[in-house]
């Protein structure tokens, strides 16, 4: 590919998520074509969870956003709440970010958030 590299966006909501992820951010990272772009989102970001994203930056990944999102409670109602906040946060970050492609890992509601801001989007 000549010029322009493609933008790779990768959605972390959680540790295992991050697990999980380490090993493509890698190869993305290393790929001379493509650009390896972050967001850190869920409890990821969380003090009361130790913040995961400081492993990640250890790790020696830069952090493009940070999504705060989730309401106290738990409940059905508060995660559903922190679903559309995430919604709105994660419209902004991809305006900003303007990635080619997004990756994300749906097992969680956090990322549920970044996938329907992605649903109308055209690929």
């Amino acid at each position: 590919m000549q010029g322009k590299r493609r933008k790779v966006c990768v959605v972390l909501v959680d540790r295992a998520n991050y697990g999980r992820m380490k090993p493509v951010m890698h190869a993305i990272a290393a790929h001379p074509d493509l650009e390896l772009q972050v967001l850190a989102a869920g409890t990821m970001v969380l003090e009361r969870f130790q913040q995961p994203v400081k492993i990640v930056r250890q790790d020696g990944f830069d952090i493009h956003g940070e999504i705060y999102m989730e309401l106290e409670g738990s409940t059905p109602a508060t995660m559903a709440k922190s679903v559309g906040f995430g919604v709105v946060e994660f419209a902004n970050e991809f305006q900003r970010l303007k990635p080619d492609l997004v990756l994300l890992i749906g097992d969680r509601y956090e990322a549920l958030a970044a996938a329907l801001r992605l649903w109308r989007r055209p690929i």
